[in-house]
């Protein structure tokens, strides 16, 4: 091996982890916590104490919004005229207590949620269970 080979690699190779650190910044958003009991819903008003039904979005702009039910997210996004591809959407997984993407999410129907809205997120699909398209139309379906 030449020495000018030698020192072409090596100066590669030193490029390497400043590549990395510099895309390390990149990749999806995570969601933030949540002041359980001091945050309110974006959408209703209503103290976010259930953390078993909290939804999250972070918009286009990266300003994040909270909601005490994954219906009053689904109808804060239809308020506002947000595209859904442009968000960051998350739901509390009902059985783990962590943040799921709410677009992959599957929902149950069959517990008390905060707004009534009913549909528990979870990673797991399940007899009856509904992907985001079912859960969306099932929310709007219902009068305000």
């Amino acid at each position: 091996m030449s020495r000018r080979h030698f020192f072409r690699q090596a100066a590669g190779l030193a490029v390497l982890p400043l590549t990395g650190f510099a895309l390390g910044g990149c990749g999806s958003p995570k969601p933030e916590e949540l002041a359980w009991g001091e945050s309110s819903c974006e959408y209703c008003r209503q103290s976010i104490t259930d953390k078993r039904f909290a939804a999250q979005i972070r918009d286009g702009e990266g300003a994040s919004h909270f909601f005490d039910d994954v219906g009053c997210a689904v109808r804060w996004i239809r308020a506002k005229t947000l595209p859904e591809h442009t968000l960051s959407f998350w739901v509390m997984d009902f059985r783990g207590g962590y943040w799921v993407d709410a677009f992959k999410a599957h929902y149950h129907d069959g517990e008390t949620s905060p707004k009534g809205y009913n549909l528990a997120a979870s990673t797991i699909p399940g007899n009856g269970g509904r992907d985001f398209a079912e859960a969306k139309a099932h929310i709007l379906a219902r009068p305000e």
